[in-house]
Parts: C-alpha cells; structure tokens; sequence
C-alpha cells in the first residue's frame, strides 16, 4: 500500500479538566505535537477521528489556533476529519472543515463518517460508502462510535456492532478499523466471516488528559504503509495518580473528618505513612 498516514482522536480543544487552565493549554501543545510528528514521518494523511473540538461552538481563537496549525501541513500532508459526538456537524458542516480538514471519504482508500445519534444512519452509510467505491480500493474505515465487541458498556444511540458493516466488495483491500469517542486505547482483531479474514479494529484514545484516567498514553497510531506502528509521545507534564479506595487514604479523610477510622481489625498491616494531627474540638 503506498500510503502513510497517522491517526488520533479525542482532542477535545477548550476542555479543562478541574478548571486548569494549564491543562487546556497543554491540549492545544499536544495538537502541535500531532502536526510536527505528521510533517517528521512524512505521512500522506492525519487523520482526525472526532472530536477535536470538546463542544460544537468553539471560540474563534480556537478556530483561528488549529487553522494556523493546519497550514503548516500545506503541500506535504493531507488533513481529514469525522466530526465526533461533542463537535456534532451543524446544518450538514463541521468546524473542522471550517478549519481547513478534508472529508475522510474524500481518500479513495478511506471511508469515514460523521457520527451521528441514530447508529443506523451511520450504518447505511458507510455500507454505502463501502460498496460504491471501487472494489478492493478501501483499506481502513474510520468512525466516532462504540462498539461492544471492543467495549461492552455501548450506549443504544452510539451502538454499532463491527457485523453490521459490509466489507464483500473490499475484502481483499480491508486491513482495519479505527475508532474514536472511548478515550483509552482498546484494540483487537476480528474474524470477518464475509471476507474471511481477520481485521484490525481499534480505538485511538484521547490524545491528552481530558479526564483523572488518561494520564497513561500508548502513542499515536502510525502506518507506514505496511505495518500498523505507534509513535510514543510524552505529556507535556507529569500526573501523580492516587486510587482514593486504598486503606490508608481512607483512614487519613475519615480521620480529618473527626471519625472513627476503623471498628474490627484490618486483614494486612500496610507501611503507614504518618497520619495528620487533627484537631478536635
């Protein structure tokens, strides 16, 4: 396949997680960090796979930031974009094509589609996509949805199963399916029995930090036009996690809170950090 493109979703630019208006910023560093590692491994395409934007009316700052990104890719790398759930399409057009993205559909080996509320619609779609394109022309699809053979806990208006897509007139061209709108990385491969051949499906992840669990990424998915790679990145800075379920945090707000820490014995004896003196009335 002579073609190289990168593949990353869930930007979610203007989002701020806890109010941090640090961590808004290092949404917008990360998306450079997308267009310099597109123009690095001279890819053809980046590809957004939904919502880069974190609502659909983002500020004209915002609009104005990713289009003077996007320039930067003129004449060396293609841009095109699905619009996620958060960055719906308004009257049947997207702020990223306001921004200068390109349709998915627009790649002859590409098929994508906005996503949508009702799954049937972007099912009859991409069907029809994938059957009015020249056969064994198409090599990945790319959608904002969820998928319960990769995530169980779908929701009804974002369900689409991967037997519900027709791949007979692409079998031979098919490598895979790239996802967005669940923000960490899950993937796996799938028998298609039509084709009789075994697909990649994955979900990109979210790019940055947009919630307390994100703090951990696998890299950007990378093809080089023969094998499915990752390109490791760094975050712009570095996140202390803490599981607020673990006995001893537990003892240390039950102790602030001036309560008993606890009535019957603990089953194991941890290493105690020193607890706080609380003062007591």
């Amino acid at each position: 396949i002579n073609m190289k493109f990168i593949a990353f979703s869930d930007q979610h630019l203007e989002s701020k997680l806890y109010n941090i208006p640090e961590i808004e910023q290092d949404n917008r560093d990360l998306f450079s960090m997308v267009i310099d590692k597109a123009i690095e491994h001279e890819v053809d395409y980046l590809v957004s796979v939904g919502d880069l934007f974190d609502n659909n009316k983002p500020s004209s700052d915002t609009i104005r930031f990713v289009t003077e990104q996007l320039k930067r890719l003129e004449g060396k790398v293609t841009p095109v974009a699905i619009a996620g759930d958060h960055s719906k399409p308004i009257n049947g057009s997207t702020w990223e094509r306001v921004c200068g993205f390109k349709p998915v559909n627009s790649v002859a080996e590409f098929v994508g589609v906005d996503y949508s509320d009702n799954p049937s619609d972007v099912i009859e779609l991409i069907n029809h996509e994938l059957n009015k394109k020249e056969t064994n022309s198409v090599v990945c699809v790319f959608m904002h949805q969820q998928v319960p053979e990769l995530w169980p806990f779908c929701e009804e208006k974002k369900k689409i199963s991967f037997k519900d897509l027709d791949f007979s007139n692409q079998c031979a061209s098919m490598r895979g399916i790239f996802l967005g709108d669940i923000h960490i990385r899950k993937q796996a491969r799938f028998h298609n029995p039509g084709c009789d051949k075994e697909l990649f499906m994955g979900y990109c992840g979210s790019l940055g930090v947009t919630a307390a669990n994100e703090t951990e990424k696998e890299g950007l998915y990378f093809f080089d036009g023969e094998k499915l790679k990752t390109i490791k990145y760094d975050l712009p800075r570095q996140y202390i996690t803490l599981d607020i379920n673990q006995p001893w945090i537990r003892a240390w707000r039950a102790l602030a809170r001036g309560r008993p820490v606890w009535t019957t014995p603990l089953p194991f004896w941890p290493a105690w950090p020193a607890a706080p003196t609380v003062a007591r009335s």
